[in-house]
């Protein structure tokens, strides 16, 4: 997939954030209920090389913010950009916890 090409997609501009919602929570039955369900979203972030320090601030700032809207974290990477080798992208899959509403 990569980094989509964009002119915003640049160094100078980072960070910059996307998330995106994972595949496979969708269910069919008799009846279309579910008594629970676990919507799983990814948050990638992109942040400059230099910018190396403020990493664990924003991703501890995604986290809690996650936490807070009751998701947790399942799965956190952390690789240089192929497209933009001067960037570092974050990946953080989340995964949440929605009983049904009586």
């Amino acid at each position: 997939m990569g980094t989509p090409n964009d002119t915003f997609h640049a160094t100078e501009n980072a960070p910059w954030i996307r998330i995106t919602r994972i595949p496979g929570e969708w269910f069919d039955s008799a009846d279309d209920e579910r008594i629970i369900e676990y919507p799983r979203v990814q948050i990638d972030f992109w942040i400059a090389k230099e910018k190396l320090p403020d990493l664990d601030e924003l991703e501890s700032m995604i986290y809690q913010t996650m936490h807070d809207a009751g998701f947790e974290r399942y799965y956190v990477d952390h690789v240089e950009d192929s497209d933009t080798p001067t960037l570092i992208m974050v990946q953080g899959n989340f995964e949440g916890f929605i009983p049904e509403e009586e």
